[in-house]
């Protein structure tokens, strides 16, 4: 969907047996030729004026386009959605936000990723990294292991420690299929609305559907709890453990923030209905937070949430 939410651009509708293992990546590529000698005479998209430039999406499984959409202008924001339907015909959708000129790769963890897909997308990147210079070379080839490779070493971290803590509680925990959105991506600098440049690029990892159910092996609700709560925590600090293993680069995520925040002392506060009112006033945070966290408390969850943003080396913004 566009910025406004409004018009459904792309749609693509597989079964899970025929992505499973799939490559499915998001690139925006220049819209006409005039936008490719445009892009070439700055040397590159990045180092384009976004306001000069129009793109369109394309959503590409194992390199081959599946669906493309209209030209936008390079910098603005569409919606990703991605909407997962069981066989008794109930479903339930997940959204990121993707921004024109990104390159992204939609990360499925169906039932189980093994070391060995791991390990095969670590040697397609060492054959592809033997080449360069040698062959012309796909982007979706290039970027698209590599943030795919991000992708699985994410599942593949928390699906162990998963069952670590499933052992050591003596539970069972049941894995739904999830998703993540894994992205390499500009951010611009706006004026008006409109994007105007490119201020630096990076990585990110967004997951959005994670879904466990866990049951006791002898009826202790606690040990349920415990194993959610854990599972939770790991799962969102493999968030910024992935490119700090991978990239070798020192990353954040919420758990991170939260325990920084903790560090420096900014008080961390657990909101949830009964005390809304009295914390919401007490953010130093940006409307859009606030409103997540008013829905997210309307939806019946406690939120942990530090008092103000951080500035955390180049990043700022709260966990």
């Amino acid at each position: 969907m566009d910025h406004f939410g409004i018009t459904e651009e792309i749609r693509i509708e597989r079964t899970t047996a025929q992505l499973a293992g799939k490559r499915i990546t998001l690139a925006y590529v220049p819209a006409t030729a005039a936008d490719v000698a445009t892009i070439e005479s700055f040397g590159g998209l990045y180092d384009t004026p976004p306001y000069l430039v129009n793109v369109r999406p394309v959503v590409n499984i194992d390199g081959v386009m599946a669906a493309a959409g209209p030209p936008l202008t390079t910098g603005t924001s569409q919606t990703v959605v991605v909407a997962f339907q069981e066989p008794d015909g109930t479903s339930d959708r997940v959204e990121h936000m993707a921004t024109a000129g990104a390159y992204a790769l939609l990360g499925l963890d169906l039932q189980r990723i093994d070391r060995e897909a791991v390990d095969a997308t670590r040697s397609r990147i060492e054959t592809t990294r033997a080449r360069m210079g040698v062959d012309d070379l796909a982007w979706d080839a290039v970027m698209g292991d590599t943030l795919l490779l991000h992708a699985q070493t994410y599942f593949l971290e928390v699906e162990g420690l998963s069952r670590v803590l499933s052992n050591r509680l003596n539970v069972v925990a049941l894995k739904r299929p999830a998703e993540m959105l894994a992205t390499f991506a500009p951010s611009f600098g706006y004026l008006f609305g409109t994007a105007f440049d490119v201020t630096n690029t990076g990585m990110t990892v967004d997951v959005r559907r994670y879904v466990v159910s866990v049951a006791s092996r002898t009826g202790q609700r606690e040990s349920e709890l415990q194993h959610v709560l854990a599972t939770g925590q790991l799962a969102s600090g493999a968030e910024h453990a992935v490119f700090e293993q991978i990239q070798r680069a020192r990353s954040v995520s919420a758990v991170k923030l939260i325990a920084e925040s903790n560090a420096r002392g900014i008080p961390v506060f657990a909101v949830d209905a009964s005390n809304l009112s009295t914390i919401l006033p007490q953010l130093h945070v940006s409307a859009a937070v606030i409103a997540d966290v008013r829905n997210a408390v309307a939806a019946g969850k406690k939120v942990l949430i530090p008092r103000d943003e951080i500035t955390y080396l180049s990043w700022t913004g709260v966990g």
